[in-house]
């Protein structure tokens, strides 16, 4: 448990840094881009895969928590997506 806790913390404390990056407040880091739109694929993919798997399984395994931390997955995910839609697709015009 110690070892998983760690890298839990690590993968959030780079996804915070990347959050960060793309919204100017520290330097750009490497492949920003990338690491946006890959960090909210995470997220959404967390937060839209565990209620669809309540679903198929008959909704009986979804806790009312897990709904909660898949929606709040979500809504981080779509954070991420919209922040690098409008930071990136500003680039290209």
């Amino acid at each position: 448990p110690y070892a998983i806790t760690v890298c839990a913390a690590i993968a959030f404390t780079v996804f915070g840094l990347y959050g960060l990056s793309g919204a100017g407040v520290i330097r750009p880091l490497p492949l920003l881009r990338l690491g946006v739109y890959f960090i909210a694929g995470i997220y959404l993919l967390r937060g839209i895969g565990s209620i669809v798997n309540g679903v198929v399984k008959g909704g009986q395994s979804l806790s009312f928590i897990e709904v909660i931390f898949s929606l709040a997955a979500i809504c981080i995910g779509m954070l991420y997506l919209f922040g690098g839609l409008h930071r990136f697709g500003k680039s290209k015009q």
